[in-house]
């Protein structure tokens, strides 16, 4: 990749606004007032899409080597790459994500290979080789690890309440 965050006119079909990147990007999704941007070494910024100027940097922390007991995946999903979380971690929300620093041991980067906006805006969910999905607060520092498996994140996808998040993993 070379770097740049670009954003076509697709009507006219010309490039209208470009900014040079830290580093090549890995992933990206755009949303309503966000672009989200994933790189290889665990971090994400979210881009003001307008402007394509910093609103927030996301920064690789450390996980849980082992999620809590509560936030166990429950697949009832019948594509088996396919895992549809419920319980605390299905049906999380920003504001009452819990305390999450208890269960944080050693940092354990990956590169995050896809980041999916929320439709309400006010999360985004990262999805890393490592097999976690870290949801954070396009507001601030709120966030939650979520062990979703033990392979590589492909895709996250948000219901429309922006309530419930589904992975699909390479295993």
């Amino acid at each position: 990749g070379d770097g740049l965050l670009c954003v076509w006119d697709l009507q006219a079909f010309k490039l209208s606004r470009w900014r040079r990147l830290p580093r090549p990007g890995r992933s990206i999704d755009a949303g309503q007032t966000l672009i989200a941007v994933g790189f290889d070494d665990g971090t994400a910024l979210l881009v003001d899409r307008g402007t394509l100027e910093d609103v927030a940097r996301i920064e690789a922390t450390a996980r849980p080597c082992r999620a809590p007991p509560a936030a166990e995946p429950v697949s009832t999903s019948k594509h088996p790459h396919e895992h549809v979380l419920g319980g605390a971690v299905g049906y999380l929300k920003a504001q009452g994500a819990g305390d999450v620093e208890s269960h944080e041991r050693e940092l354990r980067r990956g590169s995050v290979d896809c980041v999916r906006l929320a439709p309400d805006g006010l999360k985004v969910a990262c999805g890393r080789r490592d097999g976690a999905v870290a949801v954070h607060s396009t507001a601030g520092a709120s966030r939650v690890f979520l062990e979703v498996a033990r392979a590589r994140i492909l895709q996250i996808d948000w219901d429309a309440d922006s309530l419930r998040v589904r992975a699909a993993t390479a295993a």
